[in-house]
């Protein structure tokens, strides 16, 4: 049976992160001297839309995904190294539009998005690093098949598909689907986090942009044979990627949640 569950890698990751032993605390200055949207708009989906939380030009963000994804986007953490919080962070999906005063780039959008965090959903964190076991992503021994991105432009309309600079995720009854163009190996590294359900360690070297589709049926690892004829996520990056994901240990800088609301009405 082919399991397509996006929340199910969700819990998978967050379950794995959980048992780390932490080694070192960092102290985390809180919004203070953070900059904030100018308006904001956050609102609870009755639906699941397209998972996106997308900087906007002339320093605008756009977003429908989980709680847990706009921490992602904010702090720069993988799904993997998120740690606590309510379940509802995972199932909840906000709609969110927000503006700054000025042409503000896409880390200063983050920043703002960090303080709607917590301003608007009193969200509270410290950083720790802790030694985990990770996947390494390596290049298979017998080459990258990645091609570096043609030269051009990023498209600057809301319907640019697949998504440029970004990558996105589409699950579907017969396969996962991970795409996006003019990406780094770093964002790909993001969401393979996510499906493999460990934090994922850049071990390439590869650098440039990369228009990147790999497509993958949602099994873990040790799951006993299926009647799927598709390839998991460690099989599919091999045969069309030409990378690897390698099993070890190493120290990881996670993020806690030590407290978090659902967030106040517009």
């Amino acid at each position: 049976m082919i399991s397509t569950s996006f929340v199910a890698s969700f819990a998978r990751s967050c379950a794995l992160a959980s048992v780390a032993v932490p080694l070192v605390v960092f102290a985390f200055a809180q919004s203070a001297e953070r900059p904030k949207f100018e308006v904001a708009s956050v609102k609870l989906l009755a639906d699941r839309s397209p998972m996106a939380v997308r900087p906007m030009p002339g320093g605008r963000l756009v977003a429908t995904a989980p709680v847990t994804r706009l921490i992602m986007g904010a702090y720069g953490f993988q799904r993997s190294e998120i740690v606590g919080g309510p379940d509802w962070i995972n199932s909840d999906w906000y709609e969110i539009d927000a503006k700054a005063a000025d042409n503000a780039d896409r880390a200063r959008v983050m920043l703002m998005l960090q303080s709607l965090l917590e301003d608007r959903f009193q969200m509270r964190v410290h950083r720790e690093t802790r030694e985990t076991p990770v996947y390494a992503l390596v290049v298979d021994k017998n080459g990258s098949k990645l091609a570096a991105t043609k030269e051009r432009e990023c498209p600057t309309t809301e319907a640019a598909a697949p998504p440029c600079g970004q990558m996105t995720i589409s699950p579907s009854p017969a396969a996962v689907r991970m795409e996006g163009s003019r990406v780094p190996i770093s964002e790909l590294v993001r969401v393979l986090a996510v499906a493999a359900g460990r934090p994922v360690l850049d071990r390439t070297a590869l650098s440039g942009l990369y228009d990147i589709r790999l497509q993958f049926v949602d099994e873990p690892p040790d799951a006993p044979p299926s009647d799927s004829t598709g390839l998991s996520v460690f099989a599919a990056l091999q045969e069309q990627l030409g990378l690897k994901l390698e099993s070890t240990k190493g120290p990881v800088e996670f993020l806690v949640i030590d407290h978090v609301e659902r967030p106040t009405a517009n």
